[in-house]
């Protein structure tokens, strides 16, 4: 096959020697070349005749047939184009052949020839180095043909492709020549030939890289032809309305390649720049677009950034890929200067773009606009991260989309922005990360700078502009959150279709909370200073405070969405932010909210000092996270009294638990909340009971934070050790909301009592969801009591004890000026009472008391009965419970009184496990008044359900002096301390209370030889005897009675005495001697008991001191020493059997 192809090109070449039919001869060599392209043999073949082929073909070029010389150049452009041949030529050879084409190009007037010649300069591949050494006669034969003496369109068409192939393989050479060549190019851009300026367009584009940007002497011919014919012609050109696109296109590439002399030449740009003012204003969209694709042009010329050393102190680099900065200035002077034109630059182009993105014009109009603003970023290189390029480049432009919100026709305009920005403040986060699609030299940059593509409006972002981002710091926080805040209230305007308003929305917290996240970087910095970071938190803050109290004046008045997304930008400040920063005290800022000034002075304020629970005022320093605490609820409180969907107010609020929680100082956040609750306990009334609502999320995430720690430590402070006091205060919060809101005040009407917030069955259910949360925190933090080793009933007796001085606070005084009988006159139950009621129930049921196993222990390891249950805050809470039902049983004798049935049903069961002594004795000493008060008004109750609870209550209480431990004598003290109760149940109207007590009374002081009676008893025992329902021994003593006096057990050993006082219901009791006398069994075996009494004989030093309330009306405990009837019995086993009757009587009958 070789040897084929050599033959075969052998007789081509012998044919091409001879004369005789060159044609034919060429036309096989056409042949061959085109067999060889796949087959190796031919090619080498051909590579091996090059040295002696070429020579002939470049004879026959000139030659003076078109055919033959239309083939040669054919055959010669095949063997300059392939590598395998073009590599065996010589350099002689090829310097030979390049001037043959010269000749050939320059000399014939052959059109097709001329063509050919250039086509072969524009698809040769022959070496650059040969290229560069032969450059001036290739661009000389190809300026010959651009200059197209022949007038063909086709000649101009090969001469340009001979340019941009030589300027593909000689980019700097024909830089530097580019005066010479690119003349012709360019004053095409004007010709009235479309195709020509077509031409002249795409050559530029390609070659764009080898003018631009153009050098000194390129600008200077430009000018020079600017002055004389492309100036006027561009002016001639406008007058015709289908040259102006045209026209404005010529115009972007004269700019351009004025380049930096355009600066020098401020006459001409003048000149130049009235023909743009012109096309912008022109009414026809495609002009507009046009004149703003050609204002790039003016970009690449004037855009020459100073470098960034003088504003930031970074260092300039060489880095060749870098095409921003140029080098540093030769004087501090000249650089202020270049600096100042800079500046003067960057404001001339951005003006026609700013007035562009702000009209009305056709989206396609601005959305070329922000293209063309695209490329300016792009072309300002990391200047564009400076501080003035920010507030004259950027801010504008996002100030503008923004304001004019977003639609569905500018939806792509207003995305584009926001992801420009989003990607500014991106930046800062990925700072050290090293993720960036280009790399800013490092020499240049000491921090990674991010390079992304800013998206072309309606095309794909691949076909973007490279913006270099550098992480900022925080002198542009300011600029940052002043976007957000026009994005923010795009997202909330309500005349925003739904969607939009979303989006818009969305993107602002999003944007929000990279701005917090590059903040928290700057925080992460040693280097910062404390006064940086104060002004940076109050900045945010002040940001904060604006989204939640500023925008509601200028967005439509009923928007739901404003709390929910306000709520959202002060979890974000919260979760985003360092919390060792936000709780820290050193960085304190001033609580300057407006709803903290207008609600400073609320009544129920003072419930939370009372409490102990920390204040604040309106200006008080607080941590930040105290002020976004206060700012959170302030929200809150706003919305659910000003719109009407409050349960979405409510719902969001279900982030609010892990929003004080999970914070650093959470005890401090619980303040604050607990004093804002207070501050807003008058406010149940609109849409219901949203406070309580809203307390309901507060008492269930702190449930579940104690749930989950297992401990109260984190509510735990210098002045309470035991954690108690925040929950204290959060369990008496419904008391003091359900209390106060349907308070009125003297001068109010007795109309505006329908505003009173009563109980209806369509609260019930919301007043069960408040009860349930309130006994499940309840259950929570009575589970830690005991772990913490703080007593029995330690937690419960303490928020009893908080509740009684709440009601102190509000109650008390109402009773006693009357005032609330006016309040209570419904016949529905208030809401206080309810929540009263249900509290009471849930403490009595659930307060721990000494039982008889645990006595019985007690006994057998440490024979002691001293230590009492601690219930005494708990009865008082129940007996003023009594109390204000009995006001409300007087004001009204209709009312509903079921609550109070369900209290006394408790408080029959409580009673049912009481068996110590000192229990039953502080049961009598506190409630024994309202008891005695409620008996007495059984002739008027009308709900029998009641008087049965009564008639339960009662016998209950009998019966537990049977089971009491240690066992008790019933003598003339004690009788002393019930008559109270037995002289309104012994001849009671209700029969069976008055049985049961006659019952009682016979099997104890019935017995009784040897008593004194109590004044208040001898009525009612006189009225009894005579009835014949009672009898007294015949050896009982005379009623012996003396106010004053001392009242003694007279024919028995000496055991205690009783000593009357001037106060009522006062006594005191003290120990004497052992008297002797023994329990009486309820089966009348008197000896035995008798007997069993007699081994009490020592007497005890302990005494029980009774006094009188403070406002007089109830007795209560006043010390912890309980009479101890027992103390001494030396057979303490037997004791411990005789608390009910069965026992009594099993150990009465082994004794028999």
């Amino acid at each position: 096959m070789a040897e084929d192809a050599s033959r075969q090109l052998e007789e081509i070449l012998a044919n091409i020697q001879s004369s005789s039919d060159r044609s034919l001869a060429y036309g096989s060599l056409l042949q061959f070349q085109e067999i060889s392209v796949n087959d190796p043999f031919a090619i080498q073949a051909l590579s091996e005749r090059s040295q002696r082929l070429l020579p002939l073909i470049c004879a026959d070029a000139s030659y003076d047939d078109e055919e033959i010389a239309a083939q040669a150049l054919k055959c010669m452009a095949f063997m300059i184009y392939h590598p395998s041949l073009v590599a065996s030529i010589p350099d002689d050879v090829a310097r030979f052949l390049v001037e043959s084409l010269l000749k050939v190009i320059t000399t014939t007037k052959m059109k097709a020839i001329c063509n050919l010649g250039v086509w072969c300069i524009s698809i040769q591949q022959l070496n650059s180095s040969f290229i560069a050494s032969n450059l001036h006669s290739l661009l000389r034969a190809a300026m010959h043909a651009l200059e197209n003496p022949v007038g063909s369109l086709s000649t101009t068409f090969e001469a340009i492709q001979a340019v941009m192939k030589l300027a593909a393989q000689l980019s700097e050479n024909m830089r530097g020549l580019s005066d010479i060549w690119a003349p012709p190019i360019y004053r095409r851009l004007l010709s009235f030939d479309r195709r020509e300026r077509d031409m002249s367009e795409r050559c530029l584009l390609k070659i764009k890289s080898s003018i631009l940007p153009p050098t000194l002497t390129l600008s200077k011919v430009l000018a020079a032809d600017l002055k004389q014919t492309l100036l006027p012609g561009m002016r001639n050109m406008l007058q015709d309305h289908g040259r102006k696109l045209c026209t404005i296109q010529a115009w972007g590439w004269y700019i351009r390649l004025l380049g930096s002399n355009a600066v020098k030449n401020r006459h001409l740009v003048n000149e130049m720049l009235k023909i743009l003012e012109q096309t912008f204003s022109d009414p026809v969209p495609q002009v507009q677009i046009a004149s703003v694709v050609a204002w790039e042009g003016l970009i690449d010329a004037l855009i020459q950034p100073p470098t960034l050393s003088q504003h930031t102190g970074i260092a300039p680099g060489n880095d060749t890929h870098q095409s921003g900065p140029v080098p540093s200035y030769a004087s501090t002077s000249n650089g202020e200067n270049q600096i100042d034109g800079f500046s003067k630059s960057i404001k001339l182009i951005m003006k026609p773009l700013i007035v562009i993105i702000s009209s009305k014009c056709d989206i396609s109009v601005r959305s070329s606009c922000l293209n063309t603003w695209c490329y300016l970023l792009h072309k300002l290189d990391v200047s564009v991260n400076l501080a003035s390029v920010i507030k004259t480049v950027l801010e504008p432009i996002f100030e503008v989309t923004f304001q004019r919100g977003i639609d569905d026709k500018n939806v792509c305009l207003w995305g584009t922005c926001v992801d420009l920005l989003y990607e500014f403040i991106s930046s800062k986060i990925r700072e050290g990360d090293g993720e960036m699609n280009d790399r800013v030299n490092l020499r240049t940059l000491p921090d990674k700078a991010t390079s992304l593509r800013s998206p072309i409006v309606g095309q794909g972002s691949s076909e973007g502009y490279p913006i270099k981002w550098l992480p900022w710091d925080l002198n542009k926080l300011d600029f940052h959150l002043k976007m957000v805040c026009l994005l923010a209230c795009q997202g909330l305007m309500t005349c925003v279709d739904s969607k939009n308003r979303k989006l818009a929305f969305e993107s602002a917290l999003k944007i929000f909370r990279t701005v917090l996240k590059g903040v928290q970087v700057e925080f992460r910095k040693t280097t910062n200073d404390y006064n940086e970071i104060l002004l940076c938190i109050s900045t945010i803050l002040k940001f904060v405070k604006w989204a939640c109290e500023d925008v509601p004046e200028f967005i439509a008045v009923g928007s739901n969405d404003l709390p929910c997304a306000a709520l959202q930008f002060v979890e974000a400040t919260k979760v985003d932010l360092d919390p060792s920063v936000l709780a820290s005290p050193l960085y304190g800022v001033h609580l300057d909210l407006k709803h903290v000034k207008e609600m400073q002075y609320a009544n129920n304020i003072e419930y939370a000092k009372v409490l102990g629970i920390s204040s604040f005022v309106f200006m008080d320093m607080v941590s930040p996270m105290v002020f976004l605490t206060v700012l959170y609820l302030s929200v809150v409180v706003q919305s659910v009294s000003s719109l009407s969907d409050t349960e979405r107010v409510v719902r969001a609020m279900e982030k609010y638990p892990s929003f004080v929680f999970s914070s650093y100082d959470s005890l401090e956040n619980m303040h604050a909340t607990l004093h804002f609750l207070y501050m807003h306990g008058q406010q149940l009334s609109h849409g219901g009971f949203c406070w309580l609502k809203i307390w309901r999320v507060i008492a269930k995430g702190l449930k579940q934070k104690i749930d989950a720690v297992g401990d109260l430590d984190f509510l735990k402070s210098d002045s309470d050790d035991t954690g108690y006091l925040v929950l204290y205060c959060l369990l008496c919060y419904p008391f003091v909301a359900c209390y106060c809101s349907p308070r009125l005040s003297n001068s109010e009407k007795a109309g505006d009592r329908e505003e009173l917030c009563m109980v209806s069955s369509q609260w019930e259910l919301e007043l069960e969801l408040v009860m349930e949360a309130w006994r499940s925190l309840y259950d929570s933090a009575s589970c830690i009591s005991p772990l913490q080793c703080t007593g029995m009933n330690s937690f419960a007796e303490g928020l009893c004890k908080a509740l009684v001085t709440v009601l102190s606070e509000s109650i008390d005084s109402s009773i006693s000026h009357s005032s609330i009988d006016s309040l209570l006159k419904q016949n529905e139950r208030t809401i206080f009472l309810f929540i009263y009621s249900e509290v009471a129930v849930y403490v009595l049921e659930n307060i721990q008391v000494w039982d008889d196993d645990t006595l019985q222990l007690r006994v057998r390891e440490s024979h002691d009965y001293k230590d009492c249950s601690h219930i005494e805050s708990s009865l008082e809470l129940v007996k003023r419970f009594m109390m204000l039902s009995l006001t409300i049983m007087k004001a009204n004798i209709f009312s509903d009184l079921g609550v109070v049935s369900r209290v006394f049903a408790s408080m029959t069961c409580f009673v049912e496990r009481l068996c110590l002594k000192q229990d039953i004795f502080l049961l009598i000493e506190v409630v024994s008044d309202p008891i005695v008060q409620w008996l007495s008004l059984c002739r008027e109750i009308k709900e029998e359900n009641l008087i049965h609870l009564l008639h339960q209550f009662w016998s209950h209480m009998l019966d537990c002096f049977w089971r009491i431990q240690p066992p008790i004598i019933f003598d003339s003290v004690l009788l002393n301390l019930q008559a109270p109760l037995l002289q309104i149940t012994l001849d009671h109207p209700y029969a069976p209370i008055s049985d049961a007590t006659i019952a009682f009374w016979k099997s104890t002081y019935g017995k009784k030889r040897k008593l004194h009676f109590p004044q208040c008893l001898l009525p009612v025992l006189d009225k009894l005897s005579r009835n014949g329902r009672i009898r007294f021994h015949k050896g009982s003593t005379s009623f012996s009675v003396n106010s004053s006096a001392v009242l003694e057990v007279r024919g028995a050993q000496p055991r205690y005495r009783v000593t009357a006082t001037q106060q009522r219901n006062s006594k005191r009791v003290g120990f004497t001697e052992d008297t002797g006398n023994g329990i009486d069994s309820p089966l009348g075996l008197e000896k035995k008991r008798l007997k069993l009494a007699e081994n009490q004989r020592k007497a005890s030093a302990d005494y029980l001191e009774i006094d009188g309330a403070s406002n007089g009306n109830s007795p209560r405990v006043k010390t912890c020493k309980i009479l101890d009837f027992t103390h001494g019995n030396p057979d303490l086993h037997v004791q411990n059997e005789l608390r009910n009757s069965h026992s009594i009587l099993k150990r009465l009958r082994k004794e028999v």
